[in-house]
């Protein structure tokens, strides 16, 4: 599987309703090696208190379904294409 850009996005996602959003990707450059991206928002995220255990489950939700997403590409560039 070929990369036809040096960076992959992975997940993305808002964190408080639509106003703050992460995104995961996978950089890529040439000469240099991989490098995961996770862009934060660029201001702090404000929740009440009852709401932190839901926000923080889904950062780490988009968290996790970044890494699944990287762990299948690896995999995918791993696996012998059929004829070879």
């Amino acid at each position: 599987m070929e990369q036809s850009s040096p960076i992959t996005p992975l997940a993305s996602g808002a964190i408080n309703g639509s106003s703050d959003t992460i995104q995961v990707d996978l950089s890529n450059p040439d000469g240099m090696p991989p490098a995961m991206r996770i862009t934060w928002p660029p201001k702090p995220t404000v929740v009440q208190p009852a709401r932190f255990a839901e926000v923080a489950a889904t950062a780490m939700r988009l968290l996790a379904n970044a890494s699944t997403e990287f762990t299948q590409l690896r995999s995918a560039r791993r696996r012998p294409r059929r004829g070879q």
